[in-house]
């Protein structure tokens, strides 16, 4: 027949796409895509990158395209895939001019601080400009240091020469910071280890009136109220003759009722200055000397109150002038911790280096935690009362002070 076309079915790798809302198409490239799951997909770009072409396989049937060839005569079927898919308008592309020039903008290369600021720089906030254009003014070029980096460390050198060293400055701070009176480790008696002529002077001592105590004909509780101040002189005489300033008169009242000696004189002394002590511990947020004195029950000497302050009240001196006359006093906490710690360790020494903690916990109005934190920071041991101190002491805590004494560690504060 003179109209027939031999058809040839052929091989070959063939698609057919359509794209439901393209107009005419023109300049494309697309490419296919295998999945591993979905089928193929196959998908291309305008070389204007104004438009964007998708599309998905159809499975549902098989398709064959068949081609003409002009010069044989002859039809070709070649088996072929059938895409459906959309064209989509690259609008991002087209309507962001700061994107458009961006992906224009040459990639900055360096390190990742110098890609960071160049971000910054262009797309950071004022305050974030203003951050890195000052660092960038601040930045020092240390080659151009390189040549006088001897005559620098020589200068850091010089300058530190008068720095105290790591050892030097931990002393230091401990000094400034310890609490405790000056102690002596290497001592071999007990009455050693924390001096009493390092923390009162004998002529501050001797000022006392101790005379209207040894010659009071009253009863022991006559001699007790003679003290500067009692913490417990409201709560009656039978809780001041069991306190402990009570205790410590009657052991002294029994030694006076033989003979009166100058070691009987000066724990008299000593123990007047503690219950000065004490009544500053009480009275320490007054902050005026006038009301200080008017909460004593009895007077204490003005010198011996003014050498109180000084060493207590006034920790910002370096230099402390213990006759100088001071009106208005300041007890932090440090001070506070100062004077508590003075305390203990002068009781102590009336008391033979073993005190018992409840009693002192009550006599202060202190919590016994608190108490047993401050008595280990002056190196003292914990221990239960045997036989010897007594059977109404029977369970309690006693703290003892003993050689061979270690220095205790430094401790800024204590728990409240």
């Amino acid at each position: 027949m003179a109209n027939s076309v031999d058809v040839k079915v052929s091989s070959g790798d063939a698609i057919v796409a359509s794209f439901k809302n393209a107009g005419e198409v023109r300049d494309v490239g697309l490419n296919v895509y295998e999945g591993k799951k979905n089928g193929s997909i196959v998908h291309g770009e305008s070389l204007d990158g104004t438009l964007q072409y998708d599309g998905e396989e159809l499975n549902e049937s098989q398709y064959v395209i068949g081609i003409y060839d002009k010069k044989q005569g002859e039809i070709k079927i070649l088996p072929t895939k059938f895409f459906s898919g959309r064209v989509k308008s690259n609008t991002m592309l087209i309507n962001d001019a700061k994107l458009n020039k961006k992906l224009k903008r040459t990639i900055v290369e360096g390190t990742f601080a110098e890609r960071r600021n160049a971000l910054g720089e262009e797309f950071g906030t004022k305050k974030a400009k203003k951050a890195i254009s000052e660092a960038a003014r601040n930045r020092i070029d240390a080659g151009l240091l390189e040549d006088s980096q001897v005559d620098i460390i020589d200068g850091i050198r010089e300058t530190t020469k008068s720095m105290p060293n790591r050892e030097e400055m931990a002393k230091i701070v401990e000094i400034e910071n310890r609490v405790i009176p000056k102690c002596y480790p290497e001592a071999t008696n007990v009455e050693d280890i924390y001096p009493i002529n390092e923390i009162v002077f004998d002529e501050i001592l001797e000022i006392f009136p101790i005379d209207i105590i040894i010659n009071n004909e009253g009863k022991l509780i006559d001699k007790i109220k003679l003290l500067p101040f009692l913490p417990s002189i409201e709560r009656g005489d039978e809780q001041l003759k069991n306190g402990i300033f009570g205790k410590i008169m009657e052991k002294l009242v029994e030694s006076t009722s033989s003979i009166i000696n100058e070691d009987i004189k000066y724990q008299l002394r000593l123990l007047s200055f503690t219950s000065m002590l004490v009544g500053l511990y009480f009275n320490r947020r007054l902050n005026k000397k006038e009301k200080l004195i008017e909460n004593f029950n009895n007077k204490p000497p003005l010198r011996a109150i003014n050498y109180m302050l000084n060493y207590f009240g006034n920790s910002k001196f370096k230099k402390i002038n213990y006759d100088r006359d001071v009106k208005f006093y300041t007890i932090g906490p440090k001070e506070e911790d100062k004077l508590l710690c003075h305390i203990i360790i002068l009781i102590l020494t009336l008391c033979e280096f073993r005190i018992d903690l409840n009693l002192i916990a009550s006599e202060l109005n202190l919590k016994p935690s608190r108490l047993i934190a401050l008595v280990r920071t002056l190196g003292c041991s914990i221990m239960v009362a045997n036989k010897s101190d007594g059977k109404d002491k029977s369970g309690n805590k006693m703290a003892v002070l003993r050689v061979p004494f270690k220095v205790p560690e430094l401790v800024k504060r204590f728990k409240r």
